[in-house]
Parts: structure tokens; sequence; C-alpha cells
């Protein structure tokens, strides 16, 4: 797991022409995250991927973010939660991060969760779950030779997902900006382990999905999206 990992935050490993960062306002074409039958248009493909999350999951309490209002879910993180990048970088005297480096670090986490989610197809339990920590997306999971993850998911059942570049550029974002502000998280397994609101990591159990759905449900509502 932990092999897995220090290849991860190599930036040699992690290709970087096919990056979809949602940071433009031209999403590429190139990237597809689920492969249609040469839908018309991105309404057309939009139709068709939540007829098949339908089908998949039953529609009955199921939401599925078109492409671009997770663009504008993931432009409100830094418009919903502004920091001073500059600051970001210090510490306090006392040696503790500073304010603004935890908000980074929140930040940080969404944009990395938000990404995970919509393009590696994760449900919130599979990125993050107290309460079952064998669901919790595991550094051990990932295998950056076929450039795979192993997913647990409801019931228990494992399926292996695709992890697009775009995913692992964000979670090695997040693992660097994590590992300044505690640097015990290089020690845990989890890829979003538990901590406090002074970012202390709990290395031994994974943060609550429950955390990231709420997270998620304030910045579609800032981006006048129902949740």
């Amino acid at each position: 797991g932990f092999e897995a990992k220090n290849k991860l935050v190599k930036p040699e490993n992690i290709p970087v022409e096919y990056n979809h960062d949602f940071t433009s306002d031209a999403i590429p074409d190139k990237e597809t995250f689920d492969k249609f039958d040469s839908p018309s248009s991105n309404a057309e493909m939009d139709a068709a991927r939540k007829a098949k999350a339908a089908e998949k999951e039953g529609i009955k309490n199921y939401k599925l973010f078109t492409e671009q209002e997770v663009k504008k879910i993931y432009d409100a993180v830094d418009e919903v939660h502004p920091f001073d990048e500059t600051k970001s970088t210090l510490l306090r005297d006392d040696g503790r991060p500073s304010q603004e480096q935890l908000k980074k670090f929140r930040n940080v986490r969404l944009k990395s969760q938000i990404m995970m989610a919509y393009t590696m197809g994760l449900r919130a339990s599979e990125l993050a779950e107290m309460d079952k920590p064998e669901y919790a997306f595991k550094w051990k999971n990932i295998n950056l030779e076929d450039g795979t993850a192993k997913v647990t998911g409801k019931g228990g059942k494992t399926r292996k997902i695709i992890i697009p570049p775009s995913a692992l550029l964000h979670m090695r974002e997040w693992h660097k900006i994590a590992s300044q502000v505690d640097p015990n998280f290089a020690n845990s397994q989890f890829v979003f382990p538990s901590f406090d609101r002074f970012g202390a990591v709990n290395i031994d159990k994974p943060m609550s999905g429950d955390v990231f759905s709420g997270d998620l449900k304030k910045l579609a509502g800032a981006s006048g999206i129902d949740p």
C-alpha cells in the first residue's frame, strides 16, 4: 500500500497531458468518463449517464450531477471557502497549522474528493466511511502499473475502476498539503483519514462520508444547483 503511495506522489509517474482539472472554461472533449455510442451533444451524453445511473442504482434518492454542474461545484470551493494563498504556507509561532493553511487543507480535500467521485464514479461512502472502514478508499488498493483501483461498495462487493490522470493529480496535491498540515498523514492507510478542526490526523480511522456529502450539498446550493 505504501509503495503505491510513494509512486503516487512522484510527478513523473502521472501523465499530465490528459489533465481534466476544471480550471478552464473549456472542458477537454477527448476525456470522457463514461463511454456511450457517440452522443450528439453534451446534453444527450448527460441524459445517457443519468439513465445508466438510474438503471444501476434505482432512481429513488439518487442524484447524479451533470458535467457542467460538477464544474460549477468544483469552482465554488474557493468562492465559498476563500483563503489567502500566501499565508496558507505559513505555520503559527507554536508550529501548528495557521488558519489559512487549514482552509487550504479543506479546499484541496474537497477538490480531490469531487474530482475522484466524479471521474471515478465513487460514492461518498467509498471515499470515506467512518462506520465501515473496510469500504473507505485506501492507498493499498491503488495499482499504478495499470492505472486502476479496487473499490469496495455496497454489500461488500468489490470492483476495479480506472483512475483518470486528473484524479491522480488531485490525490498527489492532497497528499502534499495534508502531509504539511500533519506529517503523521504519511502513515495513514486511508486516502482520507479522520482529522480534527486543527488538522490533526487520526490514522486509525477514515473520515466520515457524511462530511463530504454535507460539503457537497452546501457547494451545490451555493452554485444554484438542487442538491
